[in-house]
């Protein structure tokens, strides 16, 4: 029993210093707190540069961003990543990605490694260079 009281004793009086920190200066005026500045400027969000999408089941579509990013759902996973432009091509890296089972939609989208764009339409690669679908640019 005496163990208790005292643990109990420790946290009131635990509880009355932390209270005492808060407590303002004599004469009610409390000490100012100074925030301190950010180091740099927060970033503004990346701008659309394209959208593209699908009326297949699920609505596949993706999104390309100016600052190297894109995002894109397969129709039942969402996933993001980096694309670099190669020539007439663009690049996709993978970075994350939702991994959702969905037996009948065609997630055929989150094998994208290369794309190409012609005219409104984007061709869709594999890592082995086999088209694997397109894309509708988005009105």
């Amino acid at each position: 029993m005496r163990i208790k009281t005292t643990a109990s004793t420790v946290l009131f009086a635990s509880g009355m210093l932390l209270l005492a920190g808060c407590a303002s200066t004599a004469g009610g005026a409390s000490t100012p707190t100074e925030v301190p500045e950010p180091s740099e400027a927060p970033s503004s969000a990346p701008t659309l540069v394209s959208a593209w999408q699908s009326t297949q089941t699920g609505e596949p579509k993706l999104s390309i961003y100016d600052d190297g990013t894109f995002a894109a759902n397969d129709g039942c996973n969402a996933f993001n990543g980096t694309y670099a432009q190669n020539g007439d091509a663009l690049d996709f890296t993978i970075s994350v990605g939702t991994q959702k089972g969905c037996p009948d939609i065609d997630t055929w989208l989150e094998h994208i490694d290369t794309a190409t764009v012609a005219d409104t339409t984007l061709q869709v690669f594999d890592a082995e260079g086999t088209a694997i679908g397109t894309l509708d640019a988005k009105k």
